[in-house]
């Protein structure tokens, strides 16, 4: 399951990637706003798709603001949580390889539908590698102090 959470400068995109979803099977819930409200702000809607992922074991989410750094950082205030901003493909790889990345941020300012649906794409087909060396930070990350 992946939950979805926009503010209003990534409403527009993540509404496509919805569509992207759908037409790929993939099953999602949408925790938007269902239009654009120029003052809704990040935090709360990041808040309400880390309750979802935390709640739903094995479940993943998916942020798109602006810049995609207000979303990140709202949402790594939670315990496990790992939210990677990922701006590519690339990166969203490495988020999942390595970091086992259960949400996804995606900058609206820029990426193009195109390349927002192939940075996704890659995060969804990407699994954690589990290498020790890998699973050893990702527990140092669930310590209080790092």
């Amino acid at each position: 399951m992946i939950f979805l959470g926009a503010d209003h400068n990534g409403i527009v995109l993540k509404n496509r990637l919805l569509a992207f979803l759908k037409k790929r099977g993939v099953a999602f819930v949408d925790l938007s706003p269902v239009r654009r409200v120029p003052t809704d702000d990040y935090p709360p809607i990041a808040r309400r798709v880390v309750a979802a992922v935390r709640r739903k074991k094995g479940s993943f989410g998916v942020l798109v603001c602006g810049s995609g750094n207000g979303m990140a950082m709202a949402a790594n205030r939670f315990p496990d949580i790992r939210a990677a901003l990922a701006p590519s493909p690339a990166y969203a790889r490495k988020a999942r390889e390595d970091e086992n990345a259960n949400i996804i941020v995606l900058p609206a300012w820029w990426l193009t539908t195109r390349g927002a649906t192939r940075t996704l794409h890659q995060w969804l087909t990407t699994a954690f590698s589990k290498e020790p060396r890998h699973r050893r930070r990702i527990r140092q990350l669930s310590t209080r102090n790092g």
